[in-house]
């Protein structure tokens, strides 16, 4: 899954919202200060100031903690967290897989993928 694929599942997430200090691709038309192709989140900027082409950057690591706040806030019955695994399979060999851990209110549920961006994008999916 590219980056891209993965910030558009983010963006259409009920708990989605655009946070100050994200970076982001592919910005609305009549941005200011930005050339076309990609640039931060500025105080000044809300969900409507995007249109559907935007999508977050998830390789930017400011990004990556706004998006743990967000899962942190769409579960909130305990702290989300993300860890990685050093795993290994006849059919893959050695390989890491991240988690993200998060509480339900009842139990916790974690979020297994390849990166640490896609199991956060997971966790907020999955939440209510």
């Amino acid at each position: 899954m590219t980056l891209e694929e993965l910030g558009r599942r983010a963006v259409n997430c009920k708990h989605w919202r655009w946070m100050e200090g994200m970076a982001w691709f592919e910005p609305p038309n009549g941005a200011p200060d930005n050339d076309g192709d990609c640039g931060r989140l500025g105080s000044l900027w809300t969900d409507a100031d995007f249109g559907s082409p935007a999508y977050p950057d998830l390789s930017d690591p400011a990004t990556l903690g706004c998006l743990l706040a967000l899962v942190r806030e769409a579960w909130p019955a305990g702290e989300a967290t993300t860890n990685v695994h050093a795993n290994y399979s006849p059919e893959r060999g050695h390989y890491r897989q991240w988690s993200c851990y998060y509480c339900t209110g009842g139990d916790w549920r974690q979020a297994l993928a390849d990166t640490e961006a896609e199991a956060l994008v997971a966790a907020l999916e999955a939440a209510p």
